[in-house]
């Protein structure tokens, strides 16, 4: 008898980020989101940098075109960096994706004073 296993597909949530300045306008920024198993989520419709640090290190960030992005992911949690700037203060944030459904986070990025 031949047996074949075929893989469910996994459960997938989406993540609807905005981010915005002090204003409330939307605004471009810098965004780390690694996958649990630590590669770089990068959706298609951003602006993707690769860099690689005075230590060696490589680093992927992407910027939201317009400070929106929507993001397919696995269900599962997630660490969120949103960086914009030395003037700005660093945002971050856990984030728990769904199996199904839609995720909305709104960054609200602000200045040091």
């Amino acid at each position: 008898m031949l047996m074949l296993a075929i893989a469910a597909p996994l459960a997938a949530g989406t993540l609807h980020l905005t981010i915005t300045g002090e204003d409330g306008k939307r605004a471009p920024a810098r965004v780390y989101l690694p996958a649990p198993d630590g590669k770089p989520v990068l959706p298609e419709s951003a602006i993707v940098y690769d860099k690689v640090r005075p230590d060696g290190q490589k680093e992927r960030n992407f910027v939201p075109r317009d400070g929106v992005a929507e993001i397919d992911l696995p269900a599962g949690r997630y660490s969120l960096l949103v960086e914009r700037g030395k003037e700005y203060i660093p945002h971050e944030s856990a984030l728990e994706i769904p199996g199904e459904g839609r995720v909305t986070h709104i960054v609200k990025l602000e200045r040091w004073t």
